[in-house]
């Protein structure tokens, strides 16, 4: 996105997005029509993770969260 090359971690972030796609059974950034409105969200938000909501243990949430830092 920043004109980098290609790196695994790419992979492994899409990995993390579908984990959080497939508990929630919602898109983790919102819903946009343009592409460059998708690449802004990603860019420009905080990181998705799972609400404190009770649905999700601490260990899941814990694992996503780690997820994430270990790919920055």
């Amino acid at each position: 996105m920043v004109g980098e090359p290609y790196a695994f971690s790419s992979d492994l972030w899409s990995v993390g997005l579908i984990l959080i796609e497939l508990a929630s059974g919602e898109y983790p950034y919102p819903k946009t029509k343009k592409f460059i409105e998708i690449l802004q969200s990603i860019r420009n938000l905080p990181e998705p993770n799972l609400p404190d909501n009770g649905l999700y243990s601490n260990s899941f949430r814990d694992f996503i969260t780690r997820w994430y830092f270990s790919l920055v």
